[in-house]
């Protein structure tokens, strides 16, 4: 996390005016817009100063890949972030516009964070095309249920539309996030007269996510004995059908054989047009220095070619660093009348997230059959 000077500093002129206006500071008194990150340091009060603290992290934590592409999914911010240059602008305009949109951002961060984290996610198999119904009596027909089961004495739903991020244009997904009342803890506390203990209830986060193509309803929660009951309620309350009993595995992946010049065979008859690695992130172990590298899709030279290219005897790629995310795009033949080739980009990151979420019959054919041909899935985690 960058120090505050430094966020500051990094800042666009307007969104720190802006920012520092909102936490009570005139801006007119600053007599130089070039020195205004200065300024504001110094003008503001420790309370002011802690407030700035905490809105730097929550707009730090969303410029990383995943945030950037959570709040991406936004349907009605999109293309007014998508205008904006640099991860930090992007993400610091955001927190100014709006306080609901931003935490949405967050809540779909949440689930994509998590996705295939065996201590937090499930996915279940429903049927594909279902309407979701998240009018008021459903959502309420869960909270009953909820409070009926675990005794939370207190509960929120929030539903988000969020676009998928593998077709930004096409039907937006619904997320479910549900807070509720956890078991109350002891904490410790400065006051005053010394350490004091204060009794508190945290919120338990709770995220539920149907998507229409896939057919899957993905369960993020800590609490894996709630997993089933959060997608069977969601089912039955909001989707209109009962779950069923398959679920989707958990993944490993092994992103070290894409470290060399790599092949992707494929079977004709699969109808596969071209298959190219067009990302690869390289970190040391601790992934505290990262080097990425990308290729467009149709560049007659691969990824390795570029590298190699571009550094020659100092090529990363033959260096300690490991590979932890990469992105293969797999391109199909025309099919049913069609002269459009359909591209399908899988985005991997180690040991065990995938973009393809779903059970369509190309996601399907590329996770169970071509990636392990390919070396980079392992076994599933049992």
């Amino acid at each position: 996390m960058p120090s505050l000077t430094r966020f500051l500093r990094s800042a666009q002129p307007q969104n720190l005016m802006q920012h520092a206006t909102r936490i009570g500071l005139d801006c007119g008194e600053a007599d130089d817009q070039s020195a205004l990150a200065d300024w504001v340091l110094s003008a503001c009060s420790p309370a002011q100063r802690e407030q700035l603290v905490a809105d730097m992290e929550k707009i730090m934590a969303m410029t990383d890949e995943i945030g950037q592409a959570a709040m991406l999914q936004l349907p009605d911010w999109r293309d007014q972030l998508l205008a904006i240059e640099g991860a930090q602008a992007r993400a610091h305009w955001l927190f100014l516009q709006s306080s609901d949109a931003f935490r949405h951002a967050e809540e779909i961060r949440y689930v994509d964070e998590h996705q295939n984290s065996r201590r937090m996610w499930a996915g279940f198999v429903v049927p594909t095309g279902l309407e979701v119904d998240i009018r008021e009596t459903q959502l309420q027909s869960i909270e009953a249920a909820v409070r009926g089961a675990f005794g939370a004495r207190r509960f929120h739903i929030e539903p988000i539309e969020r676009l998928q991020s593998q077709d930004p244009d096409g039907h937006p997904n619904i997320q479910l996030t549900i807070y509720s009342e956890d078991f109350p803890v002891d904490e410790l506390e400065f006051m005053d007269d010394g350490l004091t203990s204060r009794s508190r209830r945290p919120v338990r986060e709770t995220a539920i996510v149907y998507d229409a193509v896939s057919g899957t309803i993905e369960v993020i929660s800590k609490r894996q004995d709630l997993r089933r009951t959060f997608a069977a309620l969601f089912a039955q309350h909001c989707l209109g059908v009962e779950l069923s009993g398959e679920q989707l595995p958990f993944l490993v992946f092994d992103l070290m054989p894409l470290i060399d010049p790599h092949p992707f065979p494929t079977n004709p008859e699969d109808g596969i047009a071209k298959v190219k690695l067009t990302m690869l992130t390289l970190s040391p172990s601790d992934q505290r220095l990262i080097q990425q590298f990308q290729v467009k899709f149709d560049d007659p030279a691969t990824l390795h070619e570029l590298i190699r290219d571009q550094y020659g005897d100092t090529n990363p790629l033959d260096g300690d660093l490991y590979p932890w995310r990469a992105s293969i795009e797999v391109q199909f033949e025309p099919s049913n009348g069609s002269r459009r080739r359909k591209k399908i980009r899988v985005d991997l990151t180690k040991p065990n997230r995938c973009s393809l979420r779903g059970k369509t019959e190309r996601e399907r054919l590329i996770l169970d059959r071509y990636l392990r041909d390919w070396g980079v899935r392992l076994s599933d985690a049992a």
